[in-house]
């Protein structure tokens, strides 16, 4: 028998129960647990009681410290921690049931604000129904409910099996500049394409890609899916039966039509799209870095500026060909704040990277930021030792480094770095990200820090 707390419902214990009424196919009872109930290994007590204790089949997590929940207690009680790789999402359901949307909206990098954008009507309604219901959970509401806890058992137990056969069976290959991971011959019988945990393939093994080409289990032709509408955004061909008006999804009957299709729809994003100017600023008191720092910019010409500004009164002998040199110096200056503000007072459009004299570009980062035109842009930052240092996601003093973001100059406007601050960076940072109408964070490492000392 399972034993959820009555009253107002929330997720964790939903879907906890919905995990029990698949796996036990016993009674469920939405009431008040008694103390018999946390001491009877027959009862499943959910999110209440104050105890957990696996043995005995009790579930609570509002008594521990550690972001946690009823859902994945249980979930972990069946399955233990792999499946967390597989599905990291829960993560975000631990600490929003744990410690609410402020700390939810800082684990994703969002504003709470943004949060409420995400708001799920499907989710609402289905907890609004559990909330009312009071004592034994009956029909349509509990076959419903073991049918959803039966879909996330299949799912977790089936995600290593299906990486598996992406891992030997995709496909990866380019066709007009475009990268595409084929994984068309990759649905095993029972599966539709949709149960296939791509996304989760690519990202587990860094797999930089810009369409998914697999079955359409709708049409029974093949469909293409883009993961970068900045770059490729699929337009109505008379070799497509369906297009998405937004340009992410195109299906068509005949495999090798792909070609055409992209070669048509990379046509035209080329035609009506820009890649972004990118204004890079170097304060410099380290000039026999200057030389590695310039074979490290592997931008087009055309698309960026690089400015050096010495913290001297007079140049060094040899400076690279591909930046424009001044020289400004202030005593009450800090970490080059001086020289970035001299600097930025030459900027009149485009976008804005601060790089220091002691690291270089991340190979990686022209490819990943290119067709961008988000005011501001924050990605994962590494040791040189490629152990993670800062994440990017939180806009906050001693979470960002002037290296591991980009800004539009529209964003920064007059804001200018405090010039006697050691935290100059982080207060720039903040100041810009609050100023910015979009944003964008990339989960990739595109900044290695002093990867010059």
């Amino acid at each position: 028998m399972i034993i959820v707390h009555d009253g107002k419902a929330h997720t964790d214990d939903f879907l906890a129960t919905c995990v029990l009424t698949h796996k036990l196919n016993c009674r469920a009872i939405r009431t008040k647990y008694t103390q018999e109930h946390l001491e009877d290994k027959s009862c499943w007590v959910i999110d209440q009681g104050m105890s957990f204790d696996p043995e005995m089949h009790n579930f609570d997590h509002h008594h521990i410290k550690e972001e946690i929940c009823s859902f994945t207690m249980v979930l972990d009680y069946f399955y233990g921690k792999d499946y967390r790789k597989i599905f990291p999402q829960m993560r975000f359901v631990e600490i929003m049931d744990s410690y609410g949307p402020k700390a939810a909206a800082k684990f994703t990098g969002a504003s709470e604000s943004a949060l409420d954008l995400a708001y799920n009507p499907i989710c609402e309604a289905m907890l609004n129904v559990f909330s009312k219901t009071s004592g034994e959970i009956n029909d349509p509401i509990y076959s419903i409910m073991k049918d959803m806890g039966k879909y996330i058992c299949e799912k977790i137990e089936s995600s290593t099996v299906l990486l598996n056969i992406i891992a030997i069976g995709h496909k990866s290959y380019e066709y007009d500049e475009i990268k595409i991971f084929d994984v068309s011959n990759c649905i095993p019988n029972g599966f539709n394409a949709e149960d296939l945990p791509t996304k989760l393939y690519c990202k587990i093994n860094k797999i930089d890609l810009d369409v998914v080409l697999t079955k359409d289990s709708r049409g029974g032709g093949y469909r293409m899916i883009s993961q970068n509408t900045d770059k490729i955004k699929f337009l109505p061909n008379v070799k497509s039966y369906f297009c998405h008006n937004s340009g992410f999804l195109i299906c068509f009957n005949n495999f090798n039509d792909y070609k055409d299709i992209l070669s048509d729809s990379s046509r035209h994003c080329k035609k009506t799209r820009s890649k972004m100017f990118l204004n890079i600023i170097t304060p410099c008191s380290r000039p026999c870095n200057l030389e590695k720092i310039s074979l490290s910019i592997n931008i087009p010409r055309e698309n960026y500026r690089w400015i050096v500004v010495f913290d001297s009164m007079q140049k060094p002998d040899l400076i690279p060909e591909n930046c424009e040199s001044y020289c400004f110096t202030e005593k009450e200056s800090v970490f080059g704040n001086s020289q970035r503000n001299f600097a930025l007072d030459l900027v009149d459009h485009g976008h804005i990277y601060l790089n220091d004299d002691d690291t270089i570009i991340h190979s990686g980062l022209w490819e990943e930021i290119q067709w961008l035109d988000e005011d501001f842009i924050s990605f994962v930052q590494e040791e040189k030792n490629g152990i993670l240092r800062l994440t990017g996601s939180d806009i906050s003093i001693g979470n960002i480094d002037s290296h591991n973001f980009i800004v539009s100059k529209y964003c920064v406007g007059d804001t200018r770095f405090i010039k006697n601050s050691f935290f100059g960076d982080g207060v720039f940072a903040i100041h810009c990200h609050e100023k910015a109408k979009t944003k964008i964070y990339i989960e990739k490492a595109l900044s290695v820090y002093n990867f010059l000392r």
